[in-house]
């Protein structure tokens, strides 16, 4: 009896618009792999003046496949993403203006303290309807309980005779307290339960699933979710320091 081999699938090989390598997804909007909206990222907010060509003639994207001039580089990036911006303007406005900052000083501008989200706007009133941006702030207002939550949780199992003073609760002072692998337990769980009431108290999808699909699901993104909080959070208490971007 012979046995039925299944017909193999074959897949559209894509290539970054920029430097020609096989990708499996985009970014900028665009056909560009990762690397390439890094370098276009870091590079638009600073003074592009600095930027040479190496060859003196602006054709290096053209006969380097490697890309290692940086002018013609974020210059072929600019050019696809108007040659985009033309076909698809609404598409790739909206990537650019998450990007897009202020160039009038040509450098890299600190986050505001309005820019995070406060840690008490959990008492305050939920936004109507009428917002323009009603999902993000269920997600402000999730993120602020999930904050107060760890808040009680980390006090409770703080040794005695450790505990903070007002300017730490208020956010107001950064102290760094030496831990060990039990308190390091003891807040991994306090983090992942309070993403867990994060999760059902923001989106409603998660709060419709079962509590074993809710664990599962929990499982597999905290890392990452940490990750971008640890992130978030180094902004936050750095402000000044954009090399916290860089160890996600």
């Amino acid at each position: 009896m012979e046995k039925e081999i299944a017909p193999v699938v074959e897949q559209n090989t894509r290539h970054c618009l920029i430097c020609g390598v096989p990708i499996t997804e985009f970014h900028l909007g665009i056909d560009s792999c990762r690397a390439c909206s890094v370098f276009y990222k870091r590079t638009l907010p600073l003074n592009q003046n600095y930027l040479k060509c190496k060859r003196g003639d602006g054709k290096c994207v053209t006969t380097d496949t490697t890309v290692n001039c940086r002018k013609c580089r974020f210059t072929k990036i600019c050019d696809v993403l108007a040659r985009a911006n033309q076909e698809t303007p609404d598409a790739v406005n909206t990537v650019s203006e998450g990007l897009e900052q202020d160039t009038s000083c040509n450098r890299l501008q600190p986050a505001s303290v309005d820019d995070f989200i406060d840690h008490t706007s959990f008492f305050t009133c939920v936004p109507s309807c009428s917002s323009d941006t009603p999902y993000l702030d269920r997600i402000a207002r999730g993120y602020s309980l999930m904050c107060l939550i760890r808040k009680s949780g980390e006090l409770a199992v703080m040794p005695t005779g450790s505990n903070p003073d007002y300017g730490e609760l208020e956010g107001v002072e950064l102290k760094f307290r030496p831990g060990d692998y039990k308190a390091l337990l003891d807040t991994s769980k306090i983090t992942a339960a309070a993403t867990y009431d994060f999760g059902n108290a923001t989106f409603d999808d998660f709060c419709a699933l079962s509590e074993a699909d809710k664990i599962v699901a929990l499982t597999n993104a905290l890392t990452h979710f940490t990750l971008c909080e640890a992130t978030y959070r180094a902004a936050h208490h750095f402000p000044n320091d954009d090399t916290v971007y860089d160890y996600r």
